[in-house]
């Protein structure tokens, strides 16, 4: 366990609590998209998204 890991907790009915870590399917969270180099794509596929100069009243 880990500072910031969640877990599900119960009481069995001779009162010993257990605890169980809960998985983390979040790939953001979970380290899954850690060495993905999302920039390298976007320049790779000539995608400009958020890059572009800005016009007119976007803010």
């Amino acid at each position: 366990m880990h500072k910031g890991d969640q877990v599900s907790f119960s009481q069995g009915s001779d009162g010993v609590i257990q605890f169980k870590p809960l998985s983390n399917e979040n790939p953001w969270l979970n380290g899954k998209y850690a060495d993905v180099d999302f920039r390298g794509g976007m320049k790779e596929a000539e995608i400009n998204i958020g890059m572009e100069r800005r016009v007119g009243k976007e803010l």
